[in-house]
């Protein structure tokens, strides 16, 4: 997955690792980029899936609703609307806390 700044041939902002997909997959995938992705709030963003080969799909949660209004969903560079994919953003692992007064409380309770 690459993540570029405002067009299909934008500024690439973050590319994650690679994900194999089987043919059998059903639930959601998850892209670890090695770097945070700095996105700028109020700019034009571009999610684009490239696949490498396999039998696998890593689209998932299109439906036939616009929840991003000001977003667009493309397949093979024709727009497909008015639909959406979902998906979330953040950090996949919990970030860590310094072993002193709260953080030790924090640690114990994680």
């Amino acid at each position: 997955m690459r993540i570029r700044r405002d067009a299909f041939d934008g500024e690439i902002l973050g590319e994650s690792r690679a994900v194999t997909i089987d043919s059998q997959h059903d639930g959601m995938v998850h892209f670890d980029f090695d770097d945070p992705v700095t996105l700028s709030p109020g700019e034009r963003h571009v999610i684009e899936v490239v696949r490498a080969g396999g039998p696998g799909q890593p689209l998932l949660g299109a439906g036939d609703y616009d929840a991003y209004p000001n977003g667009r969903r493309f397949w093979s560079g024709t727009v497909v609307s008015p639909t959406d994919i979902w998906f979330r953003t953040g950090l996949g692992n919990i970030t860590p806390v310094r072993p002193t007064t709260w953080g030790e409380l924090k640690t114990r309770y994680r």
